[in-house]
């Protein structure tokens, strides 16, 4: 038993220590999306840093906050609890202004 607690000890404490991929620097900066459904919209702001931290707020009739560590795994980008399938990562669209686009969850996000 003692060696069975020592064990997963161990594996706990190698996963705890394992360093996350630094975040790619075009997702750092805030980022606004608008969503018009019928007579509303629905406002996102997400902003994340260059330590990895997030925040990602939804304002509508039900106003949503989150914040967390950002985590990028393939097609899916989370932000504390919240998850979002990317769409379309980070792209340059306008190199005067240098401005970006991403798509999460079909909502186009700029900055």
């Amino acid at each position: 038993m003692k060696h069975l607690i020592t064990i997963i000890s161990i594996v706990i404490l190698f996963f705890s220590c394992q360093k996350s991929e630094p975040i790619p620097e075009t997702y750092i900066g805030t980022w606004h999306g608008k969503e018009k459904i019928y007579l509303t919209s629905k406002l996102y702001t997400i902003t994340i840093e260059m330590n990895g931290e997030a925040t990602y707020k939804k304002e509508t009739y039900i106003n949503v906050n989150s914040s967390g560590k950002v985590k990028i795994n393939g097609d899916e980008l989370r932000i504390g609890k919240s998850k979002f399938s990317i769409d379309q990562a980070p792209t340059l669209i306008d190199t005067v202004n240098n401005t970006y686009e991403m798509i999460l969850d079909s909502v186009v996000y700029s900055r």
